[in-house]
């Protein structure tokens, strides 16, 4: 759909802040996507003294995320009687109905005692955390009453990792300050920091680390050799600024990351950048400006490259670049390439038609793409007609050779009033590891002005879909309705990551999204929406039941193989099977008929053809003569 050529001058996403607050509201006309309420301001902070509330989120960055087991973390402000300006912030994790407070601002911090004056305590600068899929959480928080300024946190029981002050690992010199912290789907986490000490100078003053928390290790320093370009070339420049970014890590520990080098055989512009892959067993160049960029015409190479590459479990990765060369110009010297290292592909690229928008060609592309597990690539770009005006801002998703528009400025918006499309400003997106994609945004009808904001996602089949919209009005709890706020920022969600990068997420591979939401009355809370399959486990009926069985799994996530106990009360047949998160049954475990009492079978992540099953979380269902019992489990590799 073309837009109206009399509201050109809207399409801009610079005008849709604007628009969206000086025009009229409009009720949506879908209902909400289905949803479970975690927190609701002015509830119990659980496992804080009575009269401890929900006020609302405690950092501007503080987005709530949610990983495969279900488990959510964010940084909340608190009210109440006891409630004053040195303890009114904590992090809250943890499943729904199982939530605590693993750290607030003014209790001791842990693993603070042996640090000089120690131990400290947390003051407010606490910052939002990333959780992995095991539960872990990471955090960096500011530190007083101790010898050390700040210092990350990391685990289930959330421990001091590193602090200001210490050793920096791998070098003579100390840590100073730290970038925010990724964590890994298996809890190791990544930092960069700033160093001081002996023979520290603006040459080599800044690093990157990752690893266990317990023991994290150097990946690259400036000042140090850079791998894959010569010999006496060194890192001249890491560009992660600290303290506001953060790396990128995946499950082996694996962290990308952007550099300018300087040395023999070095030239300025012409082959001074390279991306590099480090962590583990060291780290290895990824490309170089000079290279040849894959997909293109011989003779195009590399002319500059993003510095923020994101990659996958699987070490496959994703990132922006312009070239130069033969038949390159303004209008087509940008793409994004994904793939391995060393059979990296071209995904999308200035110049090139776009999916979902006939005669139009992509006029620009977004320096940060996103890359799940299953190697889908999302970005945000703009569609460009032939005339170069109106530009048009929309995100598209796919693999290289089969990408598809999920969101166009200038499309009917789904669910909103009829007339009404995209406005385009776009507030972040997300991308799931089905596929699916999330993003906040605003619609309006080009000829009254009128506007809706809300959420909108991709299903599993990739159409777009309402999700949450402003103006709706939702149960809450038993008996509690209330309306979600029009206009910006009535509701936020975990943008810029796809779940596998150590990143905040919070659209999980269940297609469960977490979503913070302000209400009409003045009112928040957090939800939970379920946007997976029809037939996903979750919710087929019996997935939320009593516990017959007292069906456990351990370890739970696993990376090979997890054990299932379970307990019967009298003799007889039991059907054991796991099935995906579409429903789709994987391996079937039915043990024999057998005496009362406990009894184990162990999985293998193995499908019923013998075959390795994918990274992701599975549904175990244990059914009997006592009835039938689910558990979640999550595969991590």
């Amino acid at each position: 759909m073309r837009p109206n050529p009399r509201t050109r001058w809207l399409r801009s996403p610079r005008n849709a802040f604007a628009v969206a607050l000086l025009t009229g509201l409009a009720a949506p006309v879908h209902a909400a996507a289905p949803f479970d309420t975690a927190i609701l301001t002015n509830e119990q902070i659980p496992g804080q003294p009575a009269g401890t509330e929900f006020g609302w989120m405690g950092d501007f960055l503080g987005w709530t995320v949610l990983n495969d087991a279900g488990q959510l973390a964010w940084l909340a402000s608190l009210t109440g009687a006891a409630v004053t300006s040195g303890n009114d912030r904590a992090i809250v994790a943890g499943a729904i109905g199982s939530l605590g407070a693993p750290a607030r601002e003014g209790d001791v911090a842990p693993g603070t005692a042996p640090l000089p004056g120690g131990p400290g305590t947390y003051w407010d600068n606490i910052l939002a955390p990333v959780i992995a899929s095991t539960g872990s959480i990471v955090y960096h928080a500011g530190l007083v009453s101790v010898g050390a300024s700040g210092g990350i946190f990391a685990g289930i029981a959330p421990d001091l990792s590193v602090a200001d002050g210490n050793p920096a690992a791998g070098t003579t010199a100390s840590y100073s300050f730290f970038s925010r912290p990724a964590i890994s789907t298996t809890g190791e986490i990544a930092f960069a920091a700033e160093l001081f000490g002996t023979g520290i100078t603006t040459a080599n003053d800044r690093g990157l680390w990752a690893g266990p928390a317990s023991a994290p290790a150097l990946v690259a320093r400036e000042g140090d050799p850079a791998p894959g370009v010569g010999a006496g070339v060194i890192f001249a420049d890491l560009l992660i600024s600290v303290p506001f970014d953060r790396p990128h890590i995946n499950a082996p520990g694996r962290v990308p990351f952007w550099g300018r080098i300087s040395g023999p055989g070095v030239v300025a512009g012409v082959n001074d950048e390279g991306l590099w892959i480090g962590g583990g067993p060291g780290a290895s160049l990824l490309v170089r400006l000079g290279d040849p960029a894959p997909g293109l015409p011989a003779g195009v190479v590399f002319s500059q490259l993003s510095w923020v590459p994101t990659l996958n479990d699987a070490g496959e990765v994703a990132f922006h670049g312009r070239v130069s060369g033969p038949g390159i110009t303004p209008a087509n010297d940008t793409g994004i390439w994904s793939g391995a290292p060393g059979s990296l592909m071209l995904v999308a690229r200035t110049g090139d038609p776009v999916p979902g928008a006939p005669g139009d060609v992509f006029g620009s592309l977004d320096l940060a793409p996103l890359l799940n597990g299953a190697g889908d690539v999302a970005f945000l770009g703009t569609a460009d007609p032939p005339a170069g005006f109106p530009s048009r801002e929309g995100i598209w998703c796919g693999t290289p050779g089969s990408v598809t528009n999920a969101m166009l400025q200038g499309d009917p918006a789904p669910g909103a009033p009829a007339g009404m499309e995209f406005l385009g400003g776009l507030a972040g997106f997300v991308l799931a590891p089905t596929g699916q994609v999330a993003f906040y945004t605003t619609a309006f009808d080009p000829l009254t002005f009128v506007t809706a904001s809300g959420v909108w996602a991709t299903d599993p089949a990739g159409v777009l879909t309402p999700v949450l919209l402003g103006d709706e009005t939702i149960t809450v709890r038993p008996a509690d309705d209330r309306t979600v706020a029009n206009g910006f920022g009535g509701i936020t969600l975990a943008e810029g990551s796809a779940g596998e990068d150590g990143w905040q997420h919070g659209f999980n591979a269940s297609g469960d999204l977490a979503v913070a939401v302000v209400f009409t009355d003045g009112t928040a809370g957090v939800l939970v929406m379920h946007l997976g399959p029809p037939g996903a486990v979750s919710a087929l009926p019996g997935a939320a039941t009593e516990s017959p069985f007292r069906l456990t799994a351990a370890p739970n996530p696993f990376r090979s193989t997890t054990e299932l106990r379970f307990a019967t009360h009298s003799p007889g047949t039991t059907d054991l099977r796991v099935f995906d998160a579409t429903g789709r049954l994987v391996r079937n475990l039915s043990p024999a008929s057998g005496r009362a009492g406990e009894r184990a079978v162990t999985w293998n992540a193995r499908n019923d053809a013998g075959r390795h099953v994918a990274s992701g979380v599975y549904f175990v269902r244990l059914s009997g003569p006592e009835g039938s019992e689910w558990k979640r489990v999550s595969l991590v590799r």
